[in-house]
């Protein structure tokens, strides 16, 4: 009869050993997932978003709104491009490396809600409507010639359309390179 007890007993001894007593790490927890959620988007931001950068400031660039804007952005991209894959080793060598390499996939789809292949040919969609918008735009205002300003204007927006073009051929062809 005494064994029969001591074996619930031991049963239960070990149940309660194996559950970790309750710790209160309240404000230490809550840093930690403030760095790691930081970690993920640092990691997906300087790998994977440079091209909206560039294609961004190409089109802004493009539309001629704001060259300077334009020009920053466009250098901002670049510099991610280059220093992003150091960056993304450097993150990826860390204690959290793995969890964030990982877990880049998951936060692109649930900032936007698509890979970053579709938002790719999204972007890259919409620069080829804007190009094309500027080529014609800008051939109305060459070809019409009701001033000389005009055909500078427009000799300038084609020439922006037709590079802004050049650099949405060369991102649909990067994953083939």
């Amino acid at each position: 009869m005494k064994m029969l007890l001591s074996v619930p007993i031991i049963q239960l001894w070990l149940a309660i050993l194996q559950v970790p007593p309750p710790i209160d790490m309240g404000p230490l927890q809550s840093l930690l997932d403030t760095v790691s959620e930081a970690l993920r988007f640092l990691y997906v931001f300087i790998t994977r978003w440079y091209f909206i950068f560039v294609v961004l400031g190409f089109i802004v660039y493009a539309t001629t709104l704001y060259d300077s804007t334009a020009k920053v952005m466009v250098s901002f991209g670049i510099i991610a491009f280059f220093i992003g894959p150091f960056m993304a080793g450097l993150i990826a060598g860390m204690p959290l490396g793995s969890t964030v390499v990982a877990d880049g996939n998951v936060m692109m789809m649930d900032v936007f809600g698509m890979t970053d292949g579709d938002l790719m040919f999204l972007l890259l969609s919409f620069a080829d409507l804007v190009a094309a918008t500027c080529i014609l735009i800008g051939a109305i205002m060459h070809f019409t010639q009701p001033s000389h300003d005009m055909i500078e204007r427009g000799k300038s927006l084609m020439t922006r359309g037709i590079i802004l073009l050049f650099v949405c051929v060369i991102m649909y062809a990067q994953p083939f390179l």
